[in-house]
């Protein structure tokens, strides 16, 4: 199974958030075959690049372990939610990339040892219940999943991977008019049935912490992310303490 990654222009910390994530995924998760970056690409970054053309006129090749793919794929200035579905689209219709694959952002880390098998749609509350708590255009992208479905669905649009089928991607994603904005995960997972939920508190760090506090926070969790204003002294401590070591995937 692969991964993929959108990766967009708008870090303030030059993509290290992007390093570390890339560090952790070397580290603990297990059962996963190559890495996809879809969208812009650090210069530090081990990569191929491969353009729309060259995947749809069939250009194969061998790459494992050797780095990171890129694929190039473009923002829409102003629709954040739709860029990040069009780049899961050059996913789902780029062959090379496996049926089921892991959606990854550039700002969350494992933390523990995590099979590709095991992963749930991981959620807190209700698509409702985070529409109260919100503003502005994300709002806006609820308020739109929440008006589409009869039934409340879960909120997944946590800060944790999650498995996408292309196929049914295709089916419950690629489907809906997106001249509006919509959250994309709990969209996908409105379609299916409560056996593959398991509730997760999320944990974003986006306020400058003591170390000692970070620590603290990160005590049984699997996954945390961090926001740009998380980035601190006692933070970039914390994540050199846990990935040290440089992946394969930095040149």
């Amino acid at each position: 199974m692969d991964v993929v990654i959108p990766l967009g222009t708008g870090s303030k910390w030059r993509d290290n958030e992007l390093r570390y994530a890339l560090r952790s995924i070397e580290k603990y998760l297990k059962g996963y075959r190559n890495i996809y970056i879809v969208g812009e690409c650090p210069k530090w970054l081990s990569h191929l690049t491969v353009n729309q053309h060259e995947v749809n006129c069939g250009y194969a090749y061998s790459y494992e372990g050797k780095g990171v793919i890129h694929i190039i794929a473009k923002d829409t200035f102003g629709r954040k939610e739709y860029s990040i579905f069009s780049k899961i689209m050059k996913a789902v219709d780029d062959p090379r990339v496996s049926d089921e694959f892991v959606f990854w952002n550039d700002d969350i880390f494992l933390i523990k040892d995590l099979h590709v098998n095991d992963f749930k749609f991981w959620y807190e509350g209700t698509v409702s219940e985070k529409y109260e708590k919100v503003h502005g255009h994300y709002k806006v992208a609820i308020g739109n999943v929440k008006d589409r479905f009869t039934e409340d669905p879960n909120y997944t649009d946590i800060h944790t991977p999650i498995i996408y089928n292309k196929n049914s991607f295709r089916l419950y994603v690629a489907g809906v008019d997106w001249s509006k904005e919509y959250v994309i995960k709990s969209t996908y997972t409105a379609g299916y049935d409560f056996d593959y939920f398991e509730y997760m508190p999320d944990l974003k760090i986006n306020k400058h912490l003591p170390y000692d506090e970070i620590k603290a926070k990160l005590v049984g969790r699997t996954f945390f992310s961090i926001g740009a204003y998380g980035v601190c002294p006692g933070m970039t401590r914390t994540l050199n303490e846990l990935f040290p070591t440089k992946s394969k995937y930095e040149a």
